[in-house]
């Protein structure tokens, strides 16, 4: 929790992902390796770091994950394996016999 006088505290939780990108004049200088970080380590590498050559800030993978699992719960059902073969239309008569289910 972070608080300052005069405004209301900010609650951070949760795994941040720091990919340590960093850019200058518009192309990649400096990558990686990716670090997970906590919410306090998530905050200094904001205050710390010049944050002009950071392209991305660290990431709320918590946060992510909890939207993830909320959109797949509401997600159609997707079928999945191999589909029953078509049957042949009957040339005489021209009709497709009806699939059994």
């Amino acid at each position: 929790m972070f608080k300052a006088d005069g405004r209301p505290s900010i609650r951070m939780r949760g795994i941040f992902l720091d990919l340590q990108l960093n850019f200058l004049a518009g192309q990649l200088v400096k990558f990686g390796p990716p670090k997970s970080l906590s919410p306090y380590q998530a905050v200094s590498v904001f205050a710390e770091r010049d944050v002009a050559a950071r392209a991305l800030l660290p990431i709320g993978l918590s946060h992510i994950s909890e939207r993830v699992v909320a959109l797949s719960l509401r997600a159609p059902l997707i079928r999945s394996g191999p589909r029953p073969a078509l049957k042949e239309p009957d040339r005489r008569t021209k009709k497709v016999p009806q699939q059994s289910s």
